[in-house]
């Protein structure tokens, strides 16, 4: 057996780091119909109209339900079963909690962890449960911060 070397071993190290994409938790490009590797990419995506099955993905793979995904994006259940895409403003806000979700899990290092996290009441978010936020550009922005604050560190 051969012995692994620095190199080797720094690239199985970062392949078990990878965390969940954005991308993937909206289904993927086959979903999406392109790739969301950029800003661009993105602003495309929410401007053509983000398809319903994106959400349906991310609600399946985060474990919530339709009643909750549309009270944290402003519309009606009924809408969303209705429609096949998003309009911009709920696509954009999807894709900001999506990336809130994407950070998380890769501060927490594993999603159940995370997962139960959005679910605990937090002192640094006025004893919220953090997925309480989730439907203000303001709470969005709040949680963001105290993960910020956790992955380097510092008491929240």
């Amino acid at each position: 057996m051969r012995q692994m070397s620095f190199k080797d071993c720094i690239f199985v190290i970062m392949s078990q780091a990878i965390a969940i994409t954005v991308e993937q938790m909206l289904g993927g490009q086959k979903l999406l119909k392109s790739p969301l590797r950029t800003t661009e990419d993105q602003i495309s995506l929410i401007e053509k109209g983000m398809p319903i099955s994106a959400l349906k993905a991310f609600i399946h793979y985060i474990s919530l339900s339709m009643d909750e995904i549309a009270s944290f994006l402003h519309v009606s259940k009924r809408t969303l079963e209705r429609n096949t895409t998003l309009s911009v403003l709920a696509g954009d806000q999807l894709l900001r909690i999506a990336e809130i979700y994407e950070k998380g899990f890769a501060v927490f290092g594993e999603e159940q962890m995370f997962k139960r996290w959005m679910d605990t009441p937090n002192r640094a978010l006025g004893n919220k449960n953090p997925k309480e936020l989730l439907s203000t550009s303001i709470g969005r922005q709040l949680i963001y911060d105290v993960l910020c604050r956790i992955e380097y560190g510092v008491y929240s």
